[in-house]
């Protein structure tokens, strides 16, 4: 910009100067019209060609020493730069540091915490040790273990220069009351009463971001409330926006550690990192569903009287929407159900097996695309032994769950419905699968998760 302005000035002193010699030459050819005498007999050209030649240097000196200037300045300017991005990267690559030590930690110990009872389940030579217990604590273990790698998986889905928000208007009311009935076990059990305000509001926002940001607030409310309740409220901005907010009587937070609770593994007096008291991950992940909206997570709090999370999104006029009821429990809610599930790792493979068959449904079970060969040429031949559904895994040894899936609908009907379980969801095959309407469920994933896609892909 400074130097764009020094050429502007320079451009216009040129210019002056064009103008002026111009006058002097339109003078001189007038004089010479008129038989008078000219600037040269007046002796006038020895004193204009220096005072222009002068005028010229000075100006062309000037700019120099401004052009040197500007240069001197951009170049500290950018020596700054470079200063603050090499910080910036320092600081990075320590808080990077930081968190694979607490990942590591946090992920090595249920790990070895299954490997040591997974040794204490009979194997015939000895004598077995109680059960249920043994089995009650690898379900816990595992349970961790889950939830961190949901965690994890979360947050690097959730990098807001790559996620794509997908904003619509939200109706408020739905979601809270969704929430609030889904943590009221917890809040319950701990002795917190957990209430919503009733509101007719709706926001400009991601429903599946905008979910998880509450759900991971209102959790991370009642970790660190003990006595008192939790509040969910939003109340319109004269801006237009709407303020959505999670007040708690939890045991606040410093100022000075404000801004630290969204970064991720920071748990707040929890220096050994007892998994009891949670991950770390859930302010993270709300900040960062944040961020993909284009809004933010803030904070404030009083150490020892609670503190107030919210978020500000752009608001919509809206009626309250009417709840659905809660579905009853069912505890076959596949009986009757022919399913085939095509996976190449044995343990996983059996293990789903056996959770389906509990869900009352008959399952086939194939290790790789060519057994799926030899099970589709009996179905054709047999077309009672067309299964209701076709699960698959994506990565197998001999082909991929895309390929398993394609064959399947080629052989039994284009109708089929089918149902892909994969780690990579950004796959280019299994992209072309979701377009084709393939419904896709990403590892790891809860049972409720898994129930919940079978019902969907059988929806159709």
């Amino acid at each position: 910009v400074r130097l764009a302005r020094q050429r502007r000035h320079g451009s216009l002193l040129l210019l002056v100067l064009g103008i002026g010699a111009g006058f002097l030459a339109a003078v001189h050819d007038y004089l010479a019209l008129q038989g008078r005498p000219l600037l040269t007999d007046l002796y006038l050209m020895p004193f204009v060609t220096p005072l222009v030649l002068g005028a010229m240097s000075v100006f062309l000196v000037s700019r120099m020493v401004a052009a040197t200037g500007a240069a001197e300045a951009l170049a500290a300017e950018l020596e700054q730069r470079v200063a603050q991005r090499t910080q910036q990267l320092s600081l990075a690559n320590l808080a990077r540091a930081r968190f694979l030590s607490a990942a590591s930690h946090d992920l090595r110990q249920p790990v070895l915490t299954i490997g040591l009872l997974a040794s204490m389940l009979p194997d015939g030579d000895g004598p077995a040790p109680a059960q249920p217990t043994v089995v009650a604590r690898l379900q816990a273990a595992v349970a961790s273990m889950q939830s961190l790698l949901d965690g994890l998986l979360d947050l690097s889905r959730l990098d807001p220069l790559v996620v794509q928000a997908r904003l619509q208007a939200v109706p408020l009311h739905p979601m809270l009351d969704a929430i609030a009935h889904h943590e009221q076990a917890a809040a319950t059990a701990q002795g917190l009463r957990l209430r919503l305000r009733p509101t007719a509001l709706a926001v400009q926002a991601d429903p599946v971001l905008l979910e998880q940001a509450l759900r991971n607030l209102v959790s991370n409310a009642l970790r660190y409330t003990s006595h008192g309740g939790i509040l969910v409220a939003a109340r319109a901005l004269r801006s237009g926006a709407v303020r959505l907010q999670v007040w708690d009587t939890g045991i606040g937070i410093a100022d000075a550690d404000q801004a630290r609770v969204f970064d991720e593994f920071v748990q707040l007096g929890n220096p050994g990192r007892d998994r009891r008291l949670g991950l770390g991950l859930g302010l993270a992940i709300a900040q960062r569903c944040a961020l993909a909206m284009g809004s933010a997570v803030h904070v404030r709090s009083v150490p020892g009287r609670g503190s107030c999370f919210s978020i500000d999104l752009p608001g919509f006029s809206s009626g309250l929407l009417p709840t659905a009821p809660l579905p009853a429990v069912d505890e076959q809610p596949l009986v009757g159900l022919t399913l085939w599930v095509l996976d190449d790792d044995q343990t996983l493979r059996e293990a789903l097996v056996m959770r389906l068959q509990q869900w009352g449904a008959k399952v086939v079970a194939l290790d790789s695309l060519a057994a799926l060969q030899d099970a589709l040429a009996e179905a054709a031949q047999t077309p009672a032994a067309r299964p209701a559904l076709f699960l698959t895994d994506q990565r197998m040894a001999d082909g991929s769950g895309a390929r398993a899936v394609q064959q399947a609908k080629a052989s039994l009907g284009a109708d089929l419905p089918c149902l892909l379980v994969t780690g990579d969801p950004d796959a280019s095959d299994t992209h072309a699968l979701v377009l084709a309407g393939v419904p896709l469920l990403t590892k790891p994933f809860s049972l409720p998760d898994l129930l919940r896609a079978l019902k969907q892909a059988l929806r159709g």
